[in-house]
């Protein structure tokens, strides 16, 4: 069966959340539990208040109380800092990590971070790094 969340992300970073210009982006899931208790389902951002843009995939599994899925956007989208949004439609978005843990029978709390990115410091010491975290919550639409 499958049922619909509406849930709201934002990133750690305040300058990054100030920039997207809304406290918080919301967005709608739509995902179906299987018997092995994986997921898989499609997930869209809510574009005024700062989401991505088209329709994205979720993937992931539950256990116990705990929820792990990734996240797909079709198109990369990048808050610069110097520049603002950025839109990059023939490029992938960066999978998006989601974790979370059952707070009640219908909403899930966790954390979210971007896949991890090289860089040279210096111009050539490789270091991997994360260019976003942050928290999101979803709740289960009557």
């Amino acid at each position: 069966m499958v049922k619909k969340w509406k849930g709201s992300y934002k990133f750690d970073y305040q300058k990054a959340q100030e920039l997207i210009g809304h406290p918080c982006t919301f967005f709608t899931i739509e995902m179906e539990i299987f018997e092995n208790d994986t997921l898989k389902g499609i997930v869209i951002d809510d574009l005024k208040t700062g989401g991505m843009n088209g329709t994205g995939e979720v993937a992931g599994e539950i256990f116990r109380n705990s929820i792990y899925f990734e996240k797909r956007m079709p198109h990369n989208s990048v808050l610069d800092l110097r520049k603002g949004r950025r839109e990059f439609p023939d490029k992938k978005h960066p999978v998006i990590f989601y974790e979370g843990e059952l707070k009640s029978n219908n909403k899930y709390q966790g954390t979210w971070c971007f896949e991890k990115k090289w860089a040279f410091l210096f111009g050539f010491i490789p270091i991997k790094y994360s260019p976003g975290k942050g928290t999101w919550e979803m709740e289960l639409e009557n």
